[in-house]
């Protein structure tokens, strides 16, 4: 290969030398860690100096005799260049602040990142046309200067075509997968960044299954359901799930429409478009559901809002750690079956458990309880025989501390948990009384009447989520000749009080126990469920170390806010309720209750998006410009543009003729 020959060659590969090396070289800017990343950034260089070096070193015959025409129009090539990747650097340099509000690209810096990747992306494509028009302008001139080289350059002009075809093919498809949809919003529709760390962080593979309106127009089946603002914002969600992908490869999105879903569908009946499912898979055998799940629902504007915390929420639920929940078993509590499952056994439940990486272990039968290091929360289901002085206290100080417990309480057994309700400041009482609702089921309780606590959100957005209880009793305020609640001092600790599920208005007491309202049974509301959470202030967890003869399990408890749940039926949660065949969401609302007491669902940083400027939809008369210029305007630029590219050639050819 002679001299002249390897010169235009390398005058013509002058732009994917470019390209090669920019992108390389900025690539490699954050794996300098090692000796690989350092050698690929020295190749990348190398690759970027070859064309400004060849040029001055060995030009191609047509850049050495117009050199006055080429020089400033190479300059320019590389210059762009140098503007992008230093933008790029700039870029690399500006860290997002972390807004309170979650919309941290909805900032001044976050602004200025975007215009940057805009003009780097810009100026690295166009310095690459330019760079590659420069070089089929010389390889042309070639040709009239020197006819025998004609069929080569012929042929060397198609392969860079091909090449840049290629190219723009390969981004056109590489965009389509790794950013399948571009949020032109101040944020709206993309993931926080504190939201972005919590979905990278997660190990184990999760699929979720998205119900929305796609597809509505292949068939009408006459079962539709969605409701029309939902419709309206099923793009957005849309694009805000597609990115989950992207964010973290173990995550696994499909989108359903719940209209076309086949009806013998036994996996997917009853579910309704604006359902999100997120689950976990587990390797643990199941009969009934071999995965953890979470749901989240989204049929408004106001949903999605709240579907960045939402989402995040269930995500953490189905990716926890492992966590050890301890079940008392030493005063007549229910617990898991010794053998086959027993009625009165929690052994649904505590499988479902399981699923969400709990583990599921009982204390040391005794006279007291002891309540180990490594306990997550504790679970009081139903006791029949009061708890000894030492147990209380040993339940008390680990609340104290900041440990969770699940009270379940049996109205017909004589432990009433007075003890642990006047602890935390409660205005109620346990009162065992039998409650109805159902002539033909007299003593069954079916309600969906919850509080606006974050622990019962998911619950009252499902459409009739509700859950069945054995009316045995209930919570009923203390009369004002009872003793207040007291504390010991030295021990004083603020809990905020909840009241977590109500019976509906239909329930009464049922003194006769015949399943009808009779003259002197009231009716009304009655409370079955309280919710506790200490609202002390707590030295952050980083800050807390043991002191002298405290544990590391007392050192990291101090740092959290004791929760306590208390329910007035343990019944709720057993076999035999959960085999009653009604609908319900009775384990649902024993998970949600476990999940919100071992903590994890409040993430820092994640809160809800007001979407108060509206000013960003697409409204008809700017998506019919974006058909215009798609369809029409940019189709008949390219041919212009091509046609004049090709005149300037033939008539360049034409004139190095005559001059010949």
């Amino acid at each position: 290969m002679n001299h002249t020959r390897f010169s235009r060659m390398l005058s013509s590969a002058g732009a994917w030398l470019l390209l090669v090396g920019s992108v390389g070289l900025l690539l490699s800017l954050n794996s300098l860690d090692g000796w690989m990343g350092w050698a690929f950034a020295l190749l990348s260089l190398v690759a970027l100096l070859v064309d400004p070096i060849a040029f001055f070193v060995a030009p191609a015959p047509s850049f050495r005799s117009a050199a006055a025409y080429y020089r400033p129009r190479l300059l320019a090539a590389w210059a762009t260049f140098a503007l992008a990747s230093v933008l790029f650097i700039v870029r690399s340099f500006l860290s997002l602040p972390l807004d309170k509000t979650g919309a941290v690209e909805d900032t001044p810096i976050g602004r200025l990142r975007s215009v940057l990747l805009a003009l780097f992306l810009i100026g690295l494509f166009g310095g690459f046309l330019y760079r590659l028009w420069l070089g089929l302008e010389a390889a042309s001139e070639d040709t009239v200067r020197d006819p025998g080289i004609r069929s080569r350059f012929g042929s060397l002009a198609a392969l860079q075509v091909i090449g840049l075809v290629a190219l723009l093919a390969g981004l056109n498809v590489i965009s389509a997968y790794r950013n399948a949809s571009l949020d032109l919003s101040p944020g709206l529709y993309s993931y926080s960044e504190p939201a972005r760390a919590v979905i990278k962080a997660i190990d184990r593979p999760v699929r979720i299954i998205a119900f929305l309106p796609v597809q509505q127009v292949i068939r009408d089946t006459g079962r539709r359901t969605t409701p029309p603002e939902l419709t309206t914002i099923s793009e957005e969600l849309r694009v805000m799930i597609d990115q989950l992908k992207l964010i973290n490869p173990k995550l696994s999105v499909d989108i359903v429409n719940a209209d076309l879903v086949d009806p013998g569908n036994e996996e997917y009946r009853g579910i309704t478009n604006g359902t999100i499912l997120i689950r976990s898979y587990s390797d643990e055998a199941s009969t009934t559901t071999p995965f953890a799940e979470r749901r989240v629902y989204v049929y408004g504007e106001k949903d999605l809002d709240r579907f960045e915390k939402s989402l995040i929420e269930a995500l953490v639920h189905v990716s926890l750690p492992p966590s050890k929940i301890y079940f008392a078993r030493s005063n007549g509590e229910l617990g898991p079956s010794a053998g086959r499952p027993a009625p009165d056994g929690l052994d649904e439940w505590i499988t479902a458990l399981r699923f969400y990486n709990f583990t599921i272990t009982q204390t040391d039968s005794g006279p007291t309880i002891t309540i180990p290091d490594d306990a997550k929360a504790l679970v009081l289901a139903g006791p029949t025989v009061p708890y000894s002085i030492e147990s209380r206290d040993a339940i008390l100080a680990y609340l104290r501390k900041g440990g969770s417990v699940l009270a379940l309480a049996n109205p017909t057994g004589k432990e009433d948990f007075a003890w642990l309700l006047e602890d935390v400041g409660s205005q109620y009482r346990l009162q065992s009384g039998f409650l109805s609702m159902f002539r033909d089921h007299p003593g069954l309780l079916h309600t969906g009447s919850f509080s606006d606590h974050k622990m019962v959100q998911s619950l009252k957005s499902v459409l009739r989520g509700a859950v069945l209880l054995s009316g045995q009793g209930f919570f009923e305020k203390r009369k004002p000749t009872e003793p207040a609640a007291t504390q010991p001092e030295g021990t004083k600790t603020a809990y905020k009080e909840d009241l977590l599920l109500h019976s509906d208005g239909r329930a009464f007491r049922d003194r006769n126990r015949n399943g009808r309202i009779e003259p002197g049974e009231e009716a009304g509301r009655f409370v079955l469920g309280l919710l506790f959470e200490d609202t002390t202030e707590r030295p952050s967890e980083g800050s807390t170390a043991p002191m002298p003869g405290e544990s590391q399990r007392d050192a990291s408890l101090t740092a959290q806010p004791g929760k306590l749940i208390v329910l007035s039926d343990a019944n709720m949660l057993s076999n035999a309720m959960l085999a009653f065949p009604v609908d319900k969401e009775n384990v649902r609302f024993g998970l949600d209750s476990m999940l919100w007491l071992v903590g994890g669902s409040e993430i820092p940083g994640i809160v809800v998006k007001e979407r108060t400027d509206r000013a960003i939809q697409v409204n008809d008369d700017l998506k019919l410009r974006n058909i215009v210029l798609g369809v029409f305007g940019f189709p008949v630029a390219s041919g212009l543009l091509l046609a004049l590219s090709l005149y300037l050639y033939r008539r360049r050819r034409k004139f190095g003729e005559q001059n010949r």
